[in-house]
C-alpha cells in the first residue's frame, strides 16, 4: 500500500495500478470527448473536460484541488488564488477571441503563453497535463487547426512545460509550431 495514493472510485490503494486503470479508463474517455464540439473556453469548460476524463476515477473530478501542490521546484497556483487566476486567464482568452482568426505563428504565441498560465495554475489535484493537452486540442479545433500534444516527445515536453513554469514559453511554443496544421 501506498502512503499517498489519491482516493479514486475503486478503492486501489497501490499506485502502479491505479495509474494503470487511470491509463486504461481516460483513454476511452478522451476518445469520447475529441467527438465534442467546444466553442466556449472558460474555466468551466476546463473543469467540464477534467470531470469528463476522469469520471470513472475520482469523485472530485471536474473539482478544483483544496491542497497546495508542486513538482519539483515548481509551485503550482495557491489554492486560494485559484479562481482569481482562472478569471484572469480565461477572461484574456475570450478577449482574444478563443484565439480564432490567427495565422498560425499568432495562434502559436498566444497558446504558448495560454498555456503558461494553466500549467502554473494547476487547478487539480491530478490529470492536470491530459485535461490541459485535450483543452488544446479542442481550442485549436475551434480556431481551425489540428493540434494534438499528445503527439510530442515526452521528455521535450516535459522540459517545455517546466520553462513554461519559469515563464519562458519559447520551448513549448516551438514544440506546438513543429505539429499545428490547419484543418
Amino acid at each position: 500500500m501506498d502512503e499517498y495514493v489519491l482516493q479514486n472510485k475503486f478503492g486501489i490503494k497501490d499506485e502502479f495500478t491505479l495509474n494503470k486503470e487511470e491509463r486504461r479508463y481516460t483513454a476511452i474517455r478522451i476518445i469520447e470527448l475529441r467527438e465534442k464540439n467546444f466553442h466556449v473556453f472558460s474555466f468551466n469548460t476546463l473543469k467540464y473536460m477534467h470531470k469528463y476524463i476522469f469520471q470513472d476515477i475520482y469523485k472530485w473530478a471536474g473539482t478544483t484541488r483544496n491542497v497546495n501542490i508542486s513538482k519539483g521546484k515548481a509551485l503550482f497556483c495557491p489554492v486560494e488564488n485559484i479562481n482569481s487566476y482562472a478569471n484572469d486567464i480565461f477572461q484574456k482568452l475570450k478577449a482574444n477571441n478563443y484565439l480564432k482568426n490567427l495565422s498560425i505563428d499568432e495562434f502559436c504565441q498566444k497558446a504558448a503563453d495560454l498555456f503558461g498560465d494553466i500549467n502554473a495554475l494547476h487547478p487539480f489535484r491530478e490529470g492536470n497535463g491530459r485535461t490541459q493537452r485535450e483543452f488544446f486540442y479542442h481550442l485549436a479545433k475551434n480556431a481551425k487547426y489540428k493540434l494534438d500534444l499528445n503527439q510530442l516527445n515526452k521528455n521535450e515536453y516535459m522540459i517545455a512545460s517546466i520553462e513554461s513554469m519559469l515563464v519562458n514559453n519559447n520551448k513549448i511554443e516551438k514544440l506546438i509550431k513543429s505539429i499545428i496544421e490547419p484543418l
